[in-house]
């Protein structure tokens, strides 16, 4: 790399500096910034707060980057344009990016917020560290879609239903978070492996537990091959 760079092989350099960041070669993306003096991209500070790097997402703010600009995805997690908080996977990052004023109820090209991302990863820490800093647990992204809908475990779904959002909420296609949790069980071709089967089983028999109209979900579930869950 140092040899290219040196011999001013600059076609690509930037998208370069991006992957190496997104692939968690810092060694890489620090020798382009301190030795060279290249300039990195929101795409970069992207893949920085992705990969849990404050050093790097630092010089992206040092050289004048919108901690709120919404960008494309470059780590492909959610394939959409979004900011860097909706990236981070750690407390430290989320405390990071907000001590450098992040918009902590920003939203991505589907209207999700931060909290609704972390939510659909299944990361209660981030969650939990987002509502300290006054994340909206109510909020719903462009489909209608609540936390409750968008959780992918059953702790997730009990944790959420503890802070009283409603279970039976219906998004704009007016189905709840039970209907959308066995339909990922009952789509064709499905390409859930045998242990996120699992988990998503365990999602859908605690939704019942809590659901007080569950009787179509559980018409839909037997066309699945499976007994009725109580």
């Amino acid at each position: 790399l140092r040899a290219l760079l040196e011999a001013n092989a600059t076609v690509g350099v930037e998208d370069g500096m991006v992957s190496a960041c997104a692939n968690g070669h810092f060694g890489a993306v620090l020798l382009m910034l301190n030795e060279f003096n290249i300039q990195p991209t929101a795409e970069v500070l992207l893949a920085a707060a992705y990969r849990d790097n404050t050093e790097i997402v630092q010089r992206c703010l040092d050289a004048k980057l919108d901690i709120n600009g919404r960008t494309q995805d470059p780590t492909e997690m959610q394939g959409s344009k979004t900011t860097a908080l909706h990236l981070a996977q750690s407390v430290e990052m989320v405390r990071f990016l907000m001590d450098n004023k992040s918009d902590i109820n920003s939203t991505d090209d589907g209207g999700r917020t931060p909290f609704l991302q972390a939510v659909s990863n299944d990361n209660l820490g981030v969650a939990q560290e987002l509502l300290v800093f006054g994340a909206n647990p109510k909020v719903t992204d462009d489909e209608g879609n609540s936390a409750v809908h968008v959780a992918v475990s059953a702790a997730s779904a009990k944790w959420l239903v503890g802070l009283g959002l409603p279970v039976n909420a219906m998004n704009k296609k007016r189905e709840t978070a039970l209907h959308r949790a066995v339909a990922r069980l009952t789509q064709p071709n499905s390409t859930l492996t045998a242990d996120k089967r699992q988990i998503v089983l365990a999602l859908v028999t605690d939704l019942l537990r809590l659901d007080g109209d569950a009787n179509r979900a559980v018409h839909i579930l037997s066309l699945d091959g499976h007994a009725p869950l109580t």
